[in-house]
């Protein structure tokens, strides 16, 4: 009988693996599954309310907290497979914001 298992990334691949061989999970394992699946997704991230609070909060926003332009490029790297680095080009950044903002209508 097999199980219908939503494998989100890396964290959970392992997770099946080693409950396949007998090791049950502790809780550092736990927190390693879910920083593997952050790492490693597998499929198209979901943003987070959180990520959705943020890109309202920056929307139209000249944004000059390297703070913010990191979590920006952290968020974007995840939902698109081209990978860009962190700069402070305002065009490029408000460019992201749309395309984030255009890919999740339900923000």
């Amino acid at each position: 009988m097999t199980k219908n298992r939503k494998i989100k990334g890396a964290g959970d691949l392992v997770k099946v693996v080693t409950n396949t061989l007998g090791i049950e999970q502790c809780e550092g394992c736990i927190k390693r599954q879910d920083q593997l699946n952050k790492l490693i997704p597998f499929g198209k991230y979901e943003l987070t309310d959180d990520d959705k609070l943020f890109l309202k909060r920056i929307e139209n926003k000249l944004i000059t907290s390297s703070v913010d332009r990191d979590y920006l490029f952290q968020i974007y790297n995840l939902v698109f497979p081209e990978k860009v680095k962190p700069c402070f080009c305002q065009d490029i950044m408000t460019s992201m914001i749309e395309k984030l903002l255009n890919s999740n209508e339900q923000i």
